[in-house]
């Protein structure tokens, strides 16, 4: 099952629907799919503690196309995905 989340930071609201970001989820294959510029796979079985999240978000922002904006939706929907606690949060996990 997929679910879809459009993402369209404050930063980049006026600009071109292209600079919206989709976020993807597919259950079955278990990977989040960033959709900015071209498609992006992330591979959720590779994220199993927040230290693993963490270590995504510094690879994040090591691509040209990653913006702050970006890269917090990517680490929210994570977050949610895997139960993980952010801001103090704790998000309930997605079945």
């Amino acid at each position: 099952m997929k679910s879809e989340t459009k993402i369209n930071s404050g930063a980049e609201s006026g600009s071109s629907p292209s600079a919206c970001c989709a976020l993807a989820h597919d259950e079955k294959r278990q990977v989040l799919t960033l959709d900015y510029e071209y498609e992006y796979e992330i591979d959720l079985e590779r994220i199993k503690t927040e230290r693993d999240l963490l270590a995504w978000v510094c690879h994040l922002c090591e691509k040209s196309w990653m913006t702050a904006e970006r890269v917090r939706a990517v680490a929210v929907k994570i977050s949610q995905i895997k139960g993980f606690s952010i801001y103090g949060l704790w998000p309930e996990r997605q079945s």
